[in-house]
């Protein structure tokens, strides 16, 4: 799995959610609606999920395996880290 390219939507610095994503996925799956959440202890990356009947979650499309998973979190995450040092700097 190659990730091709990552866009920040939308930023925001108070409560749980700081990034709305979009990744291009081997240069024919772009996924939209990418989350990164600041949880108690880490961030990390919800996929797009909408409710359903009974008012729960689920997740739209999820990966096949860990491996993947992983690869695209640490991505994303690397991306939002790189993203917050170019906000910050511009800012200063």
């Amino acid at each position: 799995m190659t990730i091709n390219h990552i866009e920040v939507i939308r930023s925001c610095d108070k409560g749980l959610l700081r990034a709305v994503f979009s990744a291009t996925i081997d240069n024919s799956l772009t996924i939209v609606g990418i989350k990164v959440i600041q949880g108690r202890s880490k961030r990390f990356v919800l996929l797009p999920c909408r409710k359903n009947k009974l008012g729960l979650y689920e997740e739209i499309l999820r990966f096949s395996n860990d491996e993947d998973r992983l690869l695209f979190e640490e991505t994303i995450l690397k991306a939002y880290d790189k993203y917050m040092e170019i906000k910050d700097a511009f800012e200063e």
